[in-house]
């Protein structure tokens, strides 16, 4: 069986990272998926809402320190080449093509999520997170920094202290406190995580696809733009929904005291 499971049903596209035995830890061949099937999401109109979790009782235990092994070197320039060349070759697409992917990505967490199997939850949109899962950033105990793009997706969803409190310690964090300090939407007992997963993945995709979409594109915009550029975002997004039948529905539906029938369109 595949260690990655990608399965498209009703416009919703669930990644399944299948490596149970190992913590769904990530191989280098995974990566080179993942990354092929998060670039092609932008010109994907037919998937409305991603989903990515991990099998059997972990979400995923980071990179595979198998393929990580093959950095080692008794040469120090030679092990600093090979480390940067695999940032920039693996995690920093692999990353960059999620950031990118403009429908809403939701990660279902429970068990493990280290390293990189965290930052798939810190670059989502919406996270459950079950009682059992554990978020932890373990590279200072390997002595190295962050090399997922974390310095960068976690003080802008738990500030700059908690983050330097998290990278320099290695602490790991609980669902129940992922939730208290913003890692986390909604903390879950773990055997309701795949159905509140269900549930919260089906509101999603009756959701105007458009709107939705929007509105993601204007929140990765906000904190880089003055209160002015912002507001001309709003303007052109408004614009944008304006044009789509799901915005004639919604007016229709609201004229007619009717629940509205969202298409994508």
């Amino acid at each position: 069986m595949s260690d990655l499971l990608i399965e498209r049903s009703g416009g919703v596209a669930t990644v399944t990272l299948n490596r149970p035995a190992v913590k769904n830890a990530l191989s280098f061949a995974m990566c080179h998926e993942l990354i092929s099937f998060f670039a092609a999401l932008p010109r994907d109109e037919a998937t409305r809402v991603v989903v990515v979790r991990g099998a059997g009782s972990d979400f995923c235990s980071g990179a595979d320190l198998k393929d990580v092994a093959t950095i080692l070197s008794p040469d120090p320039g030679e092990r600093a080449q090979t480390a940067t060349r695999q940032v920039r070759e693996l995690s920093m697409p692999l990353f960059r093509a999620l950031h990118a992917v403009p429908q809403p990505v939701v990660c279902s967490v429970r068990g493990y999520a280290v390293g990189a199997g965290m930052q798939f939850a810190l670059l989502a949109d919406l996270v459950l997170a079950a009682q059992s899962a554990k978020f932890v950033l373990p590279q200072v105990r390997l002595g190295h920094s962050v090399d997922h793009g974390e310095s960068w997706a976690l003080p802008r969803k738990v500030g700059v202290g908690r983050s330097m409190q998290l990278l320099a310690l290695g602490e790991s964090v609980t669902g129940t406190e992922a939730e208290r300090i913003g890692l986390a939407n909604w903390v879950v007992a773990d055997e309701e995580l795949d159905a509140r997963t269900a549930a919260l993945v089906e509101r999603l995709g009756a959701s105007p696809t458009i709107a939705v979409r929007e509105m993601k594109a204007l929140l990765r915009e906000a904190l880089a733009h003055s209160f002015a550029e912002q507001f001309e975002a709003e303007a052109r997004a408004l614009g944008v929904c304006a044009a789509s039948a799901d915005f004639a529905e919604a007016l229709a539906a609201f004229m007619a005291k009717r629940a509205p029938v969202f298409t994508g369109r």
